[in-house]
């Protein structure tokens, strides 16, 4: 009786995990509800987008604090695991991007895309930079 009960027990168990198949309409409803989402999160992202280009001023771009501490964010976890021992190996400091001031959330998201595309030679222009080179290094690094 007891092995019975535990088959039974079992089937039960697996007819009750088992989705219920669903019918043309549900399955078509679902697919609007998907797309409703995919058409809110494009209007999100184009709302955000067009708030961002509104951020320049005079040919400077305007951004809080907050924004520079996600963007570091995002960039650290994009990062690989040798270009993080790196960048820890030339700072003082970790990376808890929340205690950071702007200017060096700023310098994090600098620092980020300089490993990232491995060439420092843009940055170095951008910021006004002078590269010091020895003879068997170049710009790039990383």
């Amino acid at each position: 009786d007891s092995g019975r009960e535990s088959r039974a027990d079992q089937e039960l168990s697996v007819t009750a995990d088992a989705p219920l198949p669903m019918s043309e309409e549900e399955r078509a409803e679902e697919a609007q509800d998907r797309k409703a989402e995919v058409a809110a999160r494009n209007a999100a992202i184009t709302d955000i987008v067009k708030a961002a280009e509104k951020s320049v001023r005079a040919g400077h771009v305007i951004l809080p604090k907050e924004f520079w501490g996600a963007m570091a964010a995002c960039l650290l976890d994009v990062m690989e695991g040798d270009k993080l021992v790196e960048m820890r190996g030339r700072r003082d400091q970790d990376f808890s991007v929340a205690t950071l001031s702007l200017g060096e959330r700023l310098g994090l998201v600098v620092e980020c895309l300089i490993m990232l595309s491995g060439d420092a030679g843009v940055w170095a222009k951008l910021f006004g930079v002078r590269l010091r080179r020895s003879r068997s290094s170049e710009s790039k690094l990383g």
